[in-house]
């Protein structure tokens, strides 16, 4: 048996047309129950009723999530059973996981190959714990600074549902990072890497990754390969505000890190501390923290449907 998390909402109703689209394929005909979210963390109450029911005996073959990455933090943040296979369709706007997973576009494909293929992937997730002292995972990335303010202003920007119905996504962050870039102040942040520690005074934005993508396809840690090892840290520091727009020129393309404000480092564990709360994203999620622990969750998520196998 199948079921399927829908958040309707998701990329302006995109998710819920995707749903529309495949819920009477007949694959799926007499094998699948859809459970539409109504509410942030809905998705959450879902998968713990579903691992409740499959602990009692029901059948759950592959648990399928149509939204985006906030649908899919959910998701994963609620997921107790990592042996609960998890194929994920992108509805939303800016859909990272679905490129840090290498994931086809077409509803209708991802669907049929998760069900009639063996094969599968391993995605290692992270995890953090902020200063209140709560472990949660994350898919994507995990922010500190700029990147983070800039999606707070993405999420109250007027242009968005334009933007979204003329396909063009990507822009949103864009249009975001120009705004945020006029009043943003530099950080002070320290990072503890394996140990080590590492100041920096002027931090426009630190982000820890376990995949390259953020922001809608901004390739803003391009040696960042998914893997149970490490993650990759980026920090730009003392950079000017000016050089910003030529540096957010390249990062789609992943050549920012030829800039000699731009630090990268590989780390298995990373503690990020600042002197005030700060502004921090995770999988394009916003809060405020003032220190954050780094680790890697020691468990897989399994994922079926995408179309190549990572190693």
């Amino acid at each position: 048996m199948y079921s399927f998390i829908v958040n309707p909402i998701a990329g302006n109703g995109k998710a819920k047309k995707i749903y529309e689209s495949i819920r009477h394929l007949p694959i799926l005909q007499n094998k699948a129950t859809f459970y539409l979210t109504e509410y942030e963390g809905h998705a959450k109450e879902i998968v713990r009723m579903l691992e409740s029911n499959k602990a009692k005996g029901e059948p759950l073959d592959i648990l399928f999530v149509i939204g985006g990455d906030g649908t899919v933090h959910e998701v994963v943040n609620a997921l107790s059973d990592q042996e609960i296979r998890i194929c994920y369709i992108p509805g939303g706007s800016g859909n990272d996981f679905a490129r840090g997973i290498e994931s086809d576009k077409r509803p209708k494909e991802i669907i049929e190959r998760a069900i009639l293929d063996k094969d599968e992937k391993t995605y290692w997730l992270g995890t953090y714990t902020a200063d209140d002292g709560i472990t949660n995972k994350f898919v994507n990335s995990i922010g500190f600074g700029f990147d983070a303010a800039v999606v707070n202003r993405a999420r109250k920007l007027a242009i968005r549902k334009l933007l979204s119905v003329l396909r063009l996504n990507e822009f949103v962050y864009l249009f975001a990072l120009l705004v945020e870039l006029v009043v943003y102040k530099p950080l002070e942040i320290s990072l503890h890497l394996d140990g080590k520690e590492k100041t920096f005074k002027n931090v426009l934005f630190a982000t820890v990754s376990n995949q390259p993508f953020m922001g809608g396809g901004m390739k803003i840690n391009p040696d960042a390969h998914n893997n149970h090892e490490d993650f990759s840290v980026l920090v730009v520091d003392n950079i000017s505000k000016w050089k910003v727009f030529f540096l957010f020129g390249t990062v789609f393309f992943g050549k920012h890190t030829a800039y000699k404000e731009v630090y990268t480092f590989k780390t298995k564990e990373v503690t990020v501390r600042a002197h005030q709360r700060i502004p921090y994203q995770v999988d394009g999620e916003y809060g405020k923290l003032k220190a954050a622990s780094i680790r890697k969750f020691p468990q897989p998520l399994y994922i079926k449907g995408a179309k190549k196998t990572t190693k």
